[in-house]
């Protein structure tokens, strides 16, 4: 039971960061793959329709949104490793005394601060992101 609560927070960080990783290989891959398309499209038939500049202006469009997508929210993430650290620090008091146990607890301890100062900062860039930039203090 206590190998079980150790190593399955691993395993699941381990199960997202592999994912994460390859949806973002796919993605970098599949933008090369569709502007060789376009490349070899124009290399054969130069007077296609859609001039190269239109052609540009929709890579550059949807790559702009590709940004977007990925965007992270720290609020989002620090709310989650809060849960995980409350989660952590629980699971250290089922656990009872002894070594494993304080070292889950510290360990959940430091997830609760790192998550909260985390949420703290989300809320501040979502405030100053909020507020127009070229406002003029009256």
């Amino acid at each position: 039971m206590k190998t079980i609560l150790i190593v399955a927070p691993l395993l699941v960080g381990i199960v997202i960061l592999l994912y994460t990783i390859i949806a973002n290989l796919l993605r970098v891959w599949l933008d090369h793959r569709i502007k060789m398309a376009i490349l070899e499209r124009l290399q054969h038939d130069p007077h296609a329709p859609g001039t190269a500049e239109e052609l540009q202006a929709l890579l550059d469009e949807h790559s702009v949104e590709a940004v977007r997508k990925n965007h992270v929210d720290y609020v989002i993430v620090g709310a989650v490793l809060a849960s995980i650290g409350f989660c952590t620090a629980f699971a250290a008091y089922i656990l009872g005394h002894g070594q494993s146990s304080a070292g889950v607890y510290f360990g959940g301890v430091v997830c609760v601060a790192v998550g909260g100062i985390l949420a703290l900062l989300g809320l501040l860039l979502r405030y100053l992101k909020r507020l127009p930039i070229d406002s003029e203090l009256k």
